[in-house]
């Protein structure tokens, strides 16, 4: 009996539980599947949600000064066109209305939710972990964690709301949020999309793309220093050597004598090119122009022309909903990658202050009955002395995360 008691008092402690002869036994839990989760590290703070999209990004500069924040995006998701049989057919989460978008994969009692486990969820048996929707798992059976804290659900495209909008079949996406808590890559979060066909035919010419709208605003004290510079100042720059979309502020005449600091933060996002088996990413086809409405500029690249299947698979191709290239204006050349000058130098193609609206995509594939493929996104920012500085320091951490694929590239 006082054995069973020291096991219970000094062994339940590290391992959750023993049994009557003071053997320890793993204890099990029922995860709870949730309709929204919003998870942070400490650093960021993110939501996902039932349709898939992820946003209400903020970032604490300071750790542990809720006081000054940062917005970093409000709204991202995944893109999908293909054909399918006769159909030019698509899946697009963050678009308009006329686009159709993801729910919940359902088993056949019933539609789950998003899980959320951390590397300490795994110390338990989780009972309730859905292996048959394609939930990760390591070679022994057991849930597999990416980062340090993760959450988890498997979607499936929606009913296409529109008229000429004809939603893929037969593809389930599973979705995993994941970020570290500890440096390198503490100022980073991840996603990545594990994209089956569950049907049997050929996804043929499979486009994929990413998208987010991104609003880079400071709050609180340095908000108070610098006046509001609101959602509809931000610039987007796009990185061609690391094939990264960026978010900034630069200084404009009207801003007065703003301190430098104000302009020194920069958010932004790749689809990384990855070395896994079933990884993807490698080969980008374009960084397409994206307003949000038509009397911007460039109305033609407005999200509001996207108003059919065969519009969404034209921009992730780079084009118009016409079919039109995007020029860059300093070289009058056609280009499938937007925004890709220098903003320290002022040289080439220059974003102007706007809200700003970004899709990157990828060389389309085929995906076969049964096969899947993945893509995984980083999310990444940066606050530096000034805006030079703060570019400067975006682009080494792409690069801490390029160099630590054991982490994220699995």
């Amino acid at each position: 009996m006082r054995r069973s008691l020291l096991c219970v008092a000094l062994l339940s402690l590290l391992f959750g539980a023993c049994d009557g002869a003071g053997v320890s036994v793993t204890p099990t839990i029922d995860l709870t599947p949730l309709q929204t989760v919003e998870v942070s590290n400490g650093r960021f703070s993110i939501r996902l949600d039932d349709r898939s999209t992820v946003g209400r990004s903020r970032w604490l500069p300071e750790p542990g000064n809720p006081d000054l924040w940062v917005s970093t995006f409000s709204l991202s998701g995944l893109w999908l066109a293909a054909d399918q049989g006769p159909y030019r057919s698509n899946v697009g989460s963050v678009t308009p209305n006329a686009i159709s978008s993801f729910e919940f994969a359902s088993t056949e009692t019933e539609n789950i939710g998003i899980f959320v486990i951390t590397k300490d969820s795994l110390e338990s048996e989780i009972l309730n972990w859905p292996v048959e929707l394609g939930a990760p798992v390591e070679a022994d059976g057991t849930p597999q964690i990416y980062g340090d804290l993760m959450a988890w659900a498997a979607y499936q495209p929606a009913t296409a709301p529109g008229v000429g909008v004809t939603s893929l079949s037969g593809v389930r996406v599973g979705v995993s949020l994941f970020m570290f808590v500890e440096e390198p890559l503490s100022n980073a979060l991840f996603i990545r999309y594990d994209i089956r066909n569950t049907s049997n035919e050929t996804l043929s010419d499979l486009h994929i793309g990413y998208g987010a709208d991104t609003d880079l605003l400071l709050y609180e004290r340095l908000g108070i220093e610098c006046g509001r510079l609101a959602w509809n100042e931000n610039q987007t720059g796009y990185d061609l050597d690391n094939h990264v979309t960026y978010t900034y502020v630069t200084p404009h005449p009207e801003d007065g004598s703003r301190p430098r600091e104000c302009y020194a933060t920069v958010v932004g996002f790749s689809i990384l090119d990855m070395s896994s088996p079933n990884g993807l990413g490698g080969s980008k086809m374009a960084h397409r122009i994206l307003r949000e409405k038509v009397y911007d500029s460039y109305p033609e690249f407005a999200t509001t022309e996207i108003t059919n299947s065969e519009h969404l698979r034209l921009a992730l191709e780079g084009l118009s909903p016409s079919g039109d290239q995007m020029i860059d204006p300093t070289t009058g050349s056609p280009s499938r990658f937007a925004f890709t000058g220098d903003p320290v130098s002022k040289t080439g193609w220059l974003d102007q202050r706007i809200d700003v609206l970004s899709v990157q995509s990828i060389t389309p594939i085929d995906l076969a009955p049964g096969d899947e493929r993945s893509i995984t996104v980083a999310w990444l920012i940066a606050k530096g002395q000034n805006f030079e500085t703060g570019l400067e320091l975006f682009r080494e951490q792409f690069d801490q995360i390029m160099s630590r694929r054991d982490l994220w590239d699995f």
